[in-house]
């Protein structure tokens, strides 16, 4: 028997600061979100426009997140809203869905 694992590359700019949560009671977690707008032609001038966007959370856990919170305590330059970022990672099992609505909600991407 053979399990099929999904694998998510991000590549796009951050939509915010980084949100940093530091070992205590549980493992240290670094959170973003990452966003992303197809440009798409018009069909009719011939020229570029904004098409739809897409949203990212992605998740970094554990030994991972530590380093990656003293990587931007050092540098928090790098870590700014509107920077490019790249992010490789599973995708969860399901996509979460909303309780209320059951309306799809932004796709996480877990590099634990």
């Amino acid at each position: 028997m053979s399990a099929v694992r999904t694998a998510c590359l991000v590549e796009d700019n951050l939509a915010g600061e980084p949100r940093v949560f530091s070992k205590g009671q549980y493992e240290a977690m670094v959170s973003f979100r990452v966003l992303h707008t197809d440009r798409v032609p018009d069909p009719d001038t011939g020229e570029w426009k904004d098409g739809r966007t897409s949203a990212v959370t992605v998740e970094f856990r554990g030994a991972r997140a530590e380093r990656l919170a003293r990587l931007i305590g050092e540098r928090p330059d790098v870590f700014s809203r509107g920077r490019a970022v790249v992010a490789w990672g599973r995708s969860p099992p399901r996509p979460r869905t909303s309780t209320r609505t059951g309306a799809p909600r932004p796709t996480s991407c877990s590099r634990a």
